[in-house]
């Protein structure tokens, strides 16, 4: 009988043990997912002091996740979809500058356009938006979202929990994230605990989120 119970923790053991491995399998590769922060980037400039009264719309950033065997991830941004959305957002703001000042123009009373105004001052358009581009780059908009976006770390597996972390000895207790992994989509529908390694990270933090393989 003993004999018997010992098998059949052992054979237990192992089913969990390759239950976890394939769990692990499933997730080594490169996750990436969508997210719109227009409403950050909007308070961003409202803190710069920059935009007036423009309403930031459509600004989506692409994260790209991956695990490897090791137990190790990184996170970061992908570049180029952050640099086409600064730059959607640049022009955006440039437009809404000579169209804030026509239309101050027309409150004087003023029919003349902007440019004619402009050009009788030796100036042309692109001497205010080059200005407008040089306060961006100062305050470094680019490099402020890569990084509140960019992590890099260890992570551990149990069942539907999964916790990253910063070093190699924490333990997946009470804190993690609940997932699900169906095909190739990787969803994090609920923080359990409060893990500060993630807390502040703009796509870790915002559970629930979704990623799909892509390699």
């Amino acid at each position: 009988m003993k004999r018997y119970i010992c098998l059949l923790l052992v054979l237990v053991m192992m089913m969990t043990l390759l239950s976890g491995c394939g769990a692990k399998k499933k997730l080594l590769g490169v996750w990436e997912t969508k997210l719109d922060i227009s409403p950050l980037v909007g308070q961003m400039l409202a803190d710069a002091q920059l935009g007036g009264d423009h309403t930031v719309t459509g600004f989506e950033i692409t994260g790209r996740l991956e695990f490897f065997k090791d137990n190790t991830f990184i996170l970061q941004l992908d570049p180029d979809t952050l640099s086409m959305a600064l730059d959607k957002l640049l022009t955006e703001l440039e437009q809404g500058l000579l169209d804030l000042l026509q239309s101050q123009l027309q409150e004087q009373g003023l029919s003349l356009p902007i440019g004619d105004l402009l050009t009788s001052s030796d100036l042309t358009p692109g001497d205010l938006t080059d200005r407008l581009r040089q306060h961006l780059e100062q305050k470094d908009f680019s490099g402020s979202l890569y990084q509140q976006s960019s992590l890099q770390g260890f992570y551990r597996l149990k069942g539907d929990k999964l916790l990253f972390c910063g070093d190699e000895e924490t333990k997946l207790d009470d804190t993690f994230l609940r997932y699900t992994l169906e095909a190739n989509t990787l969803s994090f529908t609920e923080a359990v605990g409060e893990n500060a390694f993630i807390a502040d990270n703009l796509l870790l933090g915002a559970t629930p989120i979704t990623f799909t393989k892509v390699k």
